[in-house]
Parts: structure tokens; sequence; C-alpha cells
């Protein structure tokens, strides 16, 4: 966070009768409270798994995975942008039922552009790994490049859906 940003938030917090800070400044609610536990469990599950996944890929010894620069960029987009959904996912549920405004654009509005990049870097890994195979056909590690596919299509597929069920969250700024 900048420095003008952090010194904005500040001036949000005045210190009380007991010494402490209380925040005054604006707070987000969510529209209907009843899906907050159930969004952000499977929001945890889907983007974990998504993660795991591509982590996965990572780990097989497919042929391409480890040279072809049209699959290692996708991968390494995908898992930074991943690690920084979950990092703002982790931020979005630490906040009980009203979020501080600066939470809530540093979570709830990056949110949706860290998991499109994500689910990007892993669909078009897992689509070169699947040219890879086509254009070179190996004949040894055909199943781990298949693995490898299949791992990072099931992680764009799952932050896909979580993308979707975050489009459909509506909050109230009080």
């Amino acid at each position: 966070m900048n420095r003008k940003k952090r010194s904005a938030n500040l001036k949000h917090y005045h210190q009380n009768e007991a010494g402490g800070y209380d925040y005054d400044g604006a707070h987000w609610r969510w529209q209907d409270d009843s899906l907050r536990k159930p969004f952000l469990t499977a929001g945890y599950l889907r983007i974990g798994l998504a993660i795991g996944l591509m982590i996965l890929a990572g780990c097989l010894p497919a042929p391409g995975a480890g040279y072809a620069v049209y699959i290692l960029l996708p991968y390494a987009a995908g898992i930074v942008a991943g690690v920084l959904s979950l990092m703002a996912f982790i931020r979005l549920s630490l906040e009980k039922e009203r979020l501080r405004d600066y939470v809530y654009d540093s979570s709830v509005m990056k949110l949706p552009g860290r998991l499109t990049v994500s689910l990007a870097g892993a669909a078009v890994a897992g689509a070169a790994q699947l040219i890879y195979i086509a254009i070179y056909r190996p004949v040894q590690g055909i199943a781990w490049a298949a693995a490898y596919a299949v791992c990072e299509l099931l992680a764009a597929g799952l932050l896909l859906v979580q993308k979707k069920k975050g489009d459909l969250l509506s909050w109230t700024k009080e």
C-alpha cells in the first residue's frame, strides 16, 4: 500500500478515552448475511484446491512444462495471481460482519481481477500443454503431460466458478 493511501486510511482512526483507537470511517456490509459463511467456506475450498492443483501440475515431470516459455509464463502468472487471490480472500474473511472501507477496497474490489488472471494463467498453461502434445507428440511422458493439462484446466474451472459466485454477491455501504 502506498504512503498516501495509508495516510488516508489512518485519518479514520481516532483515539478513545481508554487510549485505544476506534475506526469511524465507512463500512461495507454483506447484503445477505446468510450467504457469508457458505461463500467463504466454499471459496476457501475452491481457491485452495485450485492452487493445490496448479502446484501439483508444476511438480509433474511433464514434457515441455519445464522449458517451454509458452507453458511456463502462464503457469507462473496463474500461481502468483492465485496466491494473491487467496490473500485477498483471507483478508475478506478476517473481518466479521462489516468491512472497513480500505479492507473492502483491498479485498472485494481486487479479488475478481486476481481470480481472472489466475484462471487465465491456468487455462492458458493447460491449453499450451495440450498444444505441446499435439505438435511434438512425445512418446515418453505423455501421461504426465496429459495429467499436467488436466490439473491446470480443473484449476481454471474452479477459479471460474469462484469468480462467478463472487460476482453474484452484493454489498451495501454504511
